[in-house]
């Protein structure tokens, strides 16, 4: 399993530097993919580099691959994901995860009631919202706040969780406001 730690969105420079847009704000990320073999996902098809150098620009890296030497050479990976081994993910402090970890796990509340899968997680602002879909296609948007979350187990696949008053009322009920 790969997990996509950022996306190339553009060139920099006539070396072949490609500009790099982070799906990871892990602190360390950027130092960590020096000297790391990385793979890039463009059209379907997985290519394996090794990092030369990350330089940290505003919002962005600057990513030197090896074997991309050229602007056109840059180019041709533009769109690609930048992906990393899923077993070399940095850890993340105590009830702390990773989206790739969150999603497809099985939600139910704390009396044993199946809501769905996490099928989405956004990330509005203050917190992320898990976005739950059940086999039927109803959706429930759970926020991602310790009030509500109550417990994930990777291991078993599943989070339980403590609703609110109204969280899972249906849209059309007049009677949740």
């Amino acid at each position: 399993m790969f997990v996509t730690v950022g996306i190339i969105s553009g060139t920099f420079g006539i070396h072949g530097e490609l500009k790099v847009t982070p799906e990871s704000d892990h602190p360390e990320r950027p130092q960590a993919l020096v000297q790391m073999p990385v793979f890039v996902l463009r059209n379907g098809i997985r290519e394996a580099y090794q990092v030369l150098s990350v330089k940290q620009q505003r919002t962005h890296w600057l990513v030197r691959l090896q074997g991309v030497n050229t602007r056109d050479q840059a180019q041709a990976l533009l769109g690609g994901e930048l992906q990393i081994p899923e077993h070399k993910v940095l850890p993340l402090p105590e009830g702390e995860y990773y989206i790739f970890q969150i999603l497809g796990l099985q939600v139910e509340t704390e009396t044993g009631e199946v809501l769905g899968r996490v099928a989405e997680v956004l990330q509005p602002g203050a917190n992320d919202v898990y976005v739950v879909r059940n086999e039927q296609g109803q959706e429930f948007l759970i926020p991602a706040i310790k009030q509500v979350v109550m417990d994930i187990d990777l291991t078993e696949q599943r989070m339980v969780i403590r609703p609110l008053p109204g969280l899972l009322s249906d849209a059309g009920d007049t009677d949740a406001y």
